[in-house]
């Protein structure tokens, strides 16, 4: 249930404790999650509560390792205390809105529970969300802001909600070629984009496997894809893989710490890449400051 504000688009944290836990993709090691209400203006931050001294780490651009992303998005303060494959839970947080969350982790990676954002998503939306008096910080791209290295391609255009288009395209063997534009609301996430889990290549999985990259994954937590995009086993969505990429893509551009209103259109791009546009967007965001309190682009 949702509390009164005094301001006109409140920030929001969750109404009680949550917690979730299973095993890391990459590391096959246990981990549970508390996700905790947080004060407004706090942001997302991860507590690695394995550490000593508990150390704090802001789910902010600043805070990604891109030297430690292997297939995920790793945030740390530096490796010893990095959190790794972060992006579902960000994922889940921006498209249920909270702004201000606390999420207690006791090792370094967060479980990959289905393979999706699901789990998560459904479990703030049954713990529901409080308003808080504090307005949340908008970031409105106003005019064109792009990235580009080698193919890879991603630019924010204006739009007044936020809207995510992404073109996969994997060349031979994969020959693998698909599109989507999704308009992010809440109920729309649960039922179109949180469901979607991570996807891997039939011909790399085993690969995978034989180098010890994934330990914690299984049939059950990802769709594996023969060339040309045929999957294997059972699917949520006929599109499931690129609904995934969209619900990465989201989780990513949660690390501008605000609410972003543009139309975002990445090809070819992952997490690193997420890490460098959203570097470069959050500078054009506050080279001008609007008097109501949006950050243009």
């Amino acid at each position: 249930m949702k509390t009164e504000s005094m301001v006109d688009t409140p920030q929001h944290t969750i109404a009680r404790a949550i917690e979730l836990s299973g095993a890391g993709l990459f590391s096959g090691r246990p981990c549970t999650m508390r996700l905790l209400p947080a004060d407004p203006d706090s942001g997302i931050i991860f507590r690695r509560t394995d550490l000593p001294d508990r150390p704090e780490i802001p789910a902010t651009v600043e805070y990604a390792l891109p030297e430690t992303m292997t297939r995920n998005m790793a945030l740390g303060l530096n490796a010893e205390t990095a959190i790794l494959t972060t992006e579902h839970v960000l994922s889940a947080c921006a498209g249920m809105g909270v702004d201000n969350l606390i999420i207690e982790a006791n090792a370094a990676e967060c479980p990959i529970l289905d393979g999706s954002a699901k789990p998560v998503a459904e479990a703030l939306h049954e713990a529901g969300l409080t308003a808080q008096d504090a307005e949340r910080r908008v970031f409105a791209i106003r005019e064109p802001v792009s990235y580009a290295q080698d193919s890879v391609q991603i630019c924010g255009v204006p739009s007044e909600t936020l809207k995510l288009t992404y073109f996969m395209h994997y060349a031979e063997p994969y020959n693998l070629k698909m599109e989507m534009t999704w308009d992010a609301t809440p109920e729309a996430y649960l039922k179109q984009i949180a469901p979607a889990r991570t996807y891997v290549f039939k011909r790399d999985a085993q690969a995978l496997l034989d180098r010890g990259v994934i330990k914690g994954g299984d049939l059950e937590v990802a769709v594996v894809l023969e060339e040309g995009g045929n999957p294997i086993n059972h699917v949520r969505f006929p599109d499931e893989a690129i609904r995934h990429k969209i619900l990465d893509l989201l989780g990513d551009l949660m690390l501008i710490s605000g609410e972003l209103r543009g139309h975002i259109v990445a090809s070819r791009s992952g997490h690193a890449s997420h890490v460098e546009f959203v570097k470069k967007l959050k500078a054009a965001v506050f080279a001008q400051h609007s008097p109501e309190g949006v950050r243009d682009a």
